[in-house]
C-alpha cells in the first residue's frame, strides 16, 4: 500500500475546505508550508539570563499530509504518546479533521495536542497573536492539566518573546500557576498576593494544606489580613535582588517534540529555592494555619460554623460489553501491527490505561498490572530510539503506573523498586517525582525493614 495517495489528498482537501477560514490559515500543511529545519540561532534576554532560540530539527508532528489515506469511522484507536498527524491510522485522521471544524467539541487530548503543537510554532514562528486567541480558547474547554500546564508556560513564553506582556490581560482564562508563572510575575511586578502564596504552598514544601482544602474563602481572607498587618498592603514585595540570588534552573516550555531542546526548556531563576523566599511565604502560611485553626474554634464556640458537606460517592460507571469488546480488540490488532518498539510501547500503553481505567472489571488491574511490566521491559531498547529519534527521553507514564498499582495493593516493597529504576532512567524533570514517592513509601514499611 502506498503511503500517500492522489485518492487520499482529495478526501483531505475536501475536509479541509469546510474549516472555519480562520483555523485553516493556523494549520500547516504540506505543499502550502515550507518549514525550514536548519541551524538558524537566536541569542535572546530574558530578564539578565541569555539562552539561544534554535529552530528545530525533526518533523513538524502536526504537519497535515493531504495524500495520506482517510477513513470515515466512528471508534477511532486510542491515540498513543507524542501523537503526530503523519502516524495516525486513516480512521484517526478522519477523526482529527472533522474535530477541527468544531474545536470546541470534547475529544481525546491527543488530537488536541496534535493541533496545539502547530499553535506553538505559530506563537514563535508565525501568526503569534491569532495562535494565543485559539489556545486561549483551547483553555476555556478542554481542562486535561497537562494541556494546560504546557500552553500557559507557551503564552508566558511567548508573551516575552515578542515583548507583548501587554496580552496577558486580554486572555479569558488565567494562566496556571508555575515556577515559570512566579519567576515572570515576579520579575515584572515584584509582588505576590494571597492567592499566588497559596498556590505557592507545593513548592516550597507547606504541607498542612487541610484549611486551604477545606475553608479555602476563610483561609484566603486570613491570609489578606496577615499580610495587610505585616506590609500595610494586600501583597507582599520580593525584591529584584533577592530573586536574582535564587539557583538557576531549566524549566520545559514547549510540547512540541520537532522544537529544538534548547527552545523546548529555557533557564529561570527558580524562586522556591531561594531559601530567603521560601522562608518568608512559609511564614505567612504557619501564621494563617494558626489564625484559621483559632477561628474556627470560636466559629464552633458560636454554632455559627456548619458541618462539612459529605462527599457522595460516585457510582461504578457502565459499561456497554459491545463497546468494551470493540476497544479491546482494536488494542489487541494496535500490539499486533506494531511495526517497532515505539509504536509497540504506545500500544502496551494504550493497553494499560484502557485496563487500568475499566479497573472494577474482575481481573483488568491484573491486566493494567501486566501491560504496565510489558511497557517497562522495553525501555531499554526503546530509550536509545527515543534518543536517536527525538533526542530527549519522554516520560514514561507507566513507572508512576505500576508504583500506583504496587501501592494501593500493599507492596510496597515493589512499589519502591519500580519508583528506583525510573529514577536511573527517567528525564531529570521527571527524577525528583521519584524521589519524593520513594520517601513517602519508605515511611509506609514496617520498621524492622527500614535501614
Amino acid at each position: 500500500m502506498k503511503l500517500f495517495s492522489r485518492k487520499g489528498k482529495g478526501k483531505c482537501n475536501a475536509y479541509l475546505s469546510k474549516l472555519p477560514e480562520e483555523s485553516k490559515k493556523l494549520l500547516w500543511i504540506d505543499g502550502k508550508d515550507i518549514i525550514k529545519y536548519n541551524n538558524n540561532k537566536e541569542t535572546m534576554k530574558f530578564g539578565e539570563l541569555s539562552f539561544i532560540v534554535q529552530y528545530p530539527y525533526n518533523e513538524e508532528p502536526s504537519m497535515i499530509y493531504p495524500g495520506l489515506p482517510i477513513k470515515e469511522c466512528n471508534n477511532p484507536m486510542p491515540l498513543g504518546y507524542y501523537p503526530s498527524y503523519k502516524e495516525l491510522d486513516p480512521c484517526q485522521r478522519f477523526t482529527y479533521l472533522n474535530w477541527l471544524k468544531n474545536t470546541d467539541n470534547s475529544i481525546d487530548i491527543g488530537y488536541v495536542f496534535i493541533y496545539y503543537y502547530g499553535l506553538e510554532r505559530q506563537l514563535m514562528f508565525g501568526d503569534f497573536g491569532k495562535a494565543i486567541k485559539v489556545i486561549d480558547n483551547l483553555r476555556k474547554v478542554h481542562k486535561n492539566n497537562s494541556f494546560l500546564h504546557y500552553s500557559s508556560e507557551s503564552i508566558i513564553f511567548s508573551c516575552f518573546y515578542h515583548k507583548r506582556i501587554n496580552l496577558f490581560q486580554s486572555l479569558e482564562v488565567e494562566l496556571s500557576f508555575s515556577e515559570l508563572f512566579a519567576f515572570t510575575k515576579l520579575l515584572l511586578t515584584g509582588r505576590f498576593y494571597s492567592e499566588d502564596i497559596i498556590n505557592s504552598a507545593s513548592y516550597i514544601g507547606f504541607k498542612n494544606k487541610k484549611y486551604i482544602k477545606e475553608y479555602p474563602d476563610l483561609f484566603k481572607s486570613e491570609l489578606s489580613d496577615v499580610i495587610y498587618k505585616e506590609n500595610s498592603t494586600d501583597y507582599i514585595t520580593i525584591e529584584e535582588s533577592k530573586i536574582r540570588e535564587s539557583p538557576v534552573d531549566t524549566v520545559n516550555v514547549f510540547a512540541n517534540i520537532s522544537f529544538d531542546e534548547r527552545l523546548r526548556s529555557i533557564t529561570i531563576y527558580k524562586v522556591f529555592q531561594n531559601e530567603v523566599i521560601k522562608v518568608k511565604i512559609y511564614d505567612l502560611l504557619r501564621k494563617t494555619h494558626e489564625n484559621v485553626k483559632l477561628r474556627l474554634k470560636e466559629m464552633r464556640k458560636n454554632n455559627v460554623l456548619s458541618k462539612k458537606k459529605e462527599v457522595k460517592k460516585t457510582s461504578k460507571k457502565n459499561i456497554d460489553p459491545r463497546v468494551y469488546k470493540l476497544n479491546e480488540e482494536m488494542i489487541f490488532e494496535q500490539i499486533d501491527n506494531s511495526k517497532n518498539d515505539i509504536f509497540l510501547h504506545f500500544a502496551y500503553m494504550n493497553a494499560s490505561n484502557f485496563y487500568y481505567s475499566n479497573r472494577e472489571m474482575e481481573g483488568n488491574l491484573q491486566k493494567a498490572e501486566l501491560y504496565a511490566i510489558y511497557d517497562i521491559k522495553l525501555f531499554p531498547n526503546l530509550k536509545k530510539l527515543l534518543l536517536s529519534e527525538f533526542n530527549s527521553i519522554p516520560s514514561l507514564p507507566m513507572f508512576n503506573r505500576l508504583a500506583i498499582i504496587y501501592e494501593k495493593s500493599n507492596r510496597i516493597e515493589q512499589a519502591i523498586e519500580i519508583c528506583k529504576l525510573a529514577i536511573n532512567n527517567v528525564n531529570k524533570n521527571e527524577k525528583e517525582k521519584f524521589i519524593n514517592k520513594t520517601q513517602k513509601l519508605r515511611k509506609k514499611l514496617p520498621l524492622k525493614q527500614i535501614g
